[in-house]
């Protein structure tokens, strides 16, 4: 009698424990969020472009971006990184 009671005992608290640990290990993973900033230049260049947002912010990726869709040839570096 006293061995079932036990073994039920020691059944909860692993589920229970599982359970803690699982949600513990969901806040713990975080969201990071996408931030941008847009930079004018004359004439954007990929290669250039990354290494300047690289610099700026570490962990980025730049794009080359037109300032309006008429114009003849991208002008603005975007940076994009977590914030």
């Amino acid at each position: 009698m006293m061995s079932k009671h036990i073994q039920l005992s020691f059944a909860i608290l692993v589920i229970f424990t599982i359970l803690v640990l699982g949600a513990v290990g969901d806040v713990d993973q975080g969201y990071k969020q996408q931030c941008y900033k847009t930079i004018d230049v004359n004439l954007c260049v990929t290669g250039e472009c990354k290494k300047m947002c690289v610099r700026r912010f570490k962990q980025a990726a730049g794009m080359c971006i037109k300032s309006v869709p008429s114009a003849p040839a991208p002008n603005r570096c975007r940076c994009i990184y977590h914030c």
